[in-house]
């Protein structure tokens, strides 16, 4: 038995996985039920916004049970800002929360729109000066699936992304280091890159130099850095470059506005 999301098949199981039975509780690096926590997630932020609409605030109908006249009129100037803030929930797009079937093995791989990527090879610390190259050509290398060789270090895709520097290479003062991933896309389309960094960073796109911001002193927040991109069919490749003045040291990155979902390769080692 096979699951598909979006018409990609995410994973596949076994007759004899059906068999034995699959615990969802296990299982939550599953594009379903990924996709089921946002539906989740939606839904209980839409109830909170009309229970706070109705209940709280009392802006509701005469008719109503808990209507309160008094407290109507006091919070009936506060409806502007209410529907302002409920302006995240009316932009949804029902493809974020498309629940096709899908498979267990491999839907880890998949990334639809705003998945964290989650396959990154890793190398570092050089110590600064930040705008140091220290891949012999860092286009180049992103230029082409690369063959990772000594020095670079694969990340636990179970990670957060908020610890996957720390978790790989460790905390160092005043350096800098690389993050690398390929990404698969089933056609040519245009998306947004989203990158969040504790300091700075910079990133190559298929060799194209696309985002620099290495001077940068701040700490990590997701979708800092909104960078347009252009991906093409096939493999793509992502070259980040993060850089570190002292303690907290992280980056994260995931695409927006994508057409078709996308799929993450595992590094390849060996020269």
């Amino acid at each position: 038995m096979s699951y598909r999301e979006n018409g990609v098949r995410s994973a596949r199981l076994s007759p004899q996985q059906c068999q034995a039975g699959l615990n969802l509780f296990d299982q939550w690096s599953l594009a379903p039920l990924r996709r089921a926590e946002a539906v989740h997630r939606y839904t209980a932020e839409k109830d909170q916004v009309y229970f706070r609409l109705w209940r709280v605030l009392g802006l509701n109908g005469e008719n109503s049970t808990f209507y309160n006249a008094k407290l109507h009129a006091g919070s009936a100037r506060l409806v502007p800002g209410m529907d302002r803030g409920r302006e995240h929930l009316l932009s949804k797009s029902a493809r974020t929360f498309s629940l096709d079937v899908i498979t267990a093995e491999g839907a880890e791989d998949i990334l639809v729109d705003g998945d964290f990527i989650r396959q990154w090879s890793l190398q570092g610390p050089f110590p600064k000066p930040y705008e140091d190259d220290r891949l012999g050509g860092e286009a180049a290398f992103s230029a082409a699936v690369p063959a990772l060789g000594d020095g670079w270090v694969d990340a636990d895709p179970n990670v957060p992304p908020a610890q996957i520097i720390e978790k790989t290479l460790g905390l160092s003062d005043f350096c800098f280091a690389y993050a690398v991933t390929t990404i698969h896309s089933p056609s040519a389309q245009k998306a947004d890159l989203l990158i969040g960094s504790d300091d700075g960073v910079a990133a190559w796109l298929n060799g194209q130099p696309i985002h620099s911001n290495l001077q940068s002193m701040r700490g990590m927040l997701p979708d800092q850095d909104r960078v347009p991109v252009r991906l093409k069919a096939g493999a793509n490749v992502l070259l980040l470059k993060i850089s570190q003045a002292t303690e907290a040291w992280a980056f994260c990155a995931r695409f927006a506005g994508l057409r078709r979902p996308l799929r993450e390769q595992a590094p390849q080692h060996g020269r």
